[in-house]
């Protein structure tokens, strides 16, 4: 097993001793920064070598680039480094700041050596987890069934359990947050608005798929349908102010390909890992309808 790279970044001498010491002792591969601008130079370093770093632990407060400020760029480099946090700040504040934007783990300053290496070890399992996962992606694909009655109070939370599995087959979280929330309420509001036109004893069922290539969902209803070719084409520019159909250019923008079956009550919304330029995805998915 391939030793833990583990990047220090510190402007304390005595934390940094301290730390490489300890973290050495344990058999982590040890590297130290002084401060934020040196830290995220190595950090650059490492992805041009591709070795990036596993774990990186920052002090919040240094002089020049802020211990926030180096995790934000560490995740914006590599979102799967695990980043732990050190503060002397007592405010909760500060250490909930760090977890918003993406920090694993904090330990308060002082910490003690047992709390550091528990904090360590399980940043290390969680990454073997995460790289075990990841090996399994190009053989996996995983299913989501929702069945709902035809009541919007239901549509919350469909968008969220999509995010967290596409999320495991390593899809950009941040990605998904602007793109799958308003195309799942667009695509489901209207299946129990204009499909079951809010009749409970309807059911509208989602079904998802997804692997390594691609976000497939499916919306049925189980109303009347509609001619879909009677919707104004939503991507041409007479028709943006147009209400009809704009529900088809938000749904379009957000996905690849966006398809009606022949009666119109069955939507097909289809993402891809590696999308083509937003123009030809917006094109591409109306024509599909």
């Amino acid at each position: 097993m391939k030793s833990v790279r583990v990047l220090v970044v510190e402007d304390s001498r005595t934390m940094r001793v301290f730390l490489r010491n300890l973290l050495e002792t344990e058999h982590y591969d040890v590297v130290i920064a002084n401060d934020g601008e040196s830290g995220i130079h190595l950090f650059q370093q490492s992805i041009v070598e591709n070795k990036p770093f596993d774990i990186v632990i920052t002090d919040v407060v240094m002089p020049g680039m802020s211990g926030l400020d180096l995790l934000k760029r560490v995740k914006a480099l590599y979102r799967d480094t695990i980043v732990v946090v050190l503060t002397s700040d007592a405010n909760v504040d500060t250490a909930i700041e760090a977890l918003n934007l993406g920090a694993n783990n904090f330990l308060h300053k002082p910490p003690n050596s047992e709390e550091i290496l528990n904090v360590l070890w399980r940043a290390t399992k969680q990454r073997e987890i995460f790289l075990e996962n990841e090996e399994l992606n190009p053989f996996t694909e995983r299913s989501i069934h929702i069945k709902i009655p035809s009541q919007l109070k239901f549509i919350k939370g469909i968008a969220h359990n999509i995010i967290a599995d596409a999320k495991l087959m390593g899809y950009d979280e941040n990605e998904l947050r602007d793109k799958i929330p308003v195309t799942v309420d667009e695509a489901v509001t209207n299946a129990i608005k204009h499909g079951n036109k809010f009749q409970e004893d309807k059911q509208v069922l989602i079904d998802v798929q997804i692997n390594d290539k691609r976000i497939k969902i499916v919306v049925a209803d189980e109303g009347e349908g509609f001619d879909v070719s009677s919707v104004p084409d939503p991507t041409d520019p007479m028709n943006f102010l147009k209400p009809s159909g704009r529900g088809i250019l938000f749904m379009s923008i957000g996905m690849d390909e966006v398809r009606y079956n022949e009666k119109g009550n069955v939507l097909t919304l289809i993402k891809y890992r590696d999308s083509t330029d937003k123009k030809m995805k917006i094109d591409r998915g109306f024509a599909s309808c």
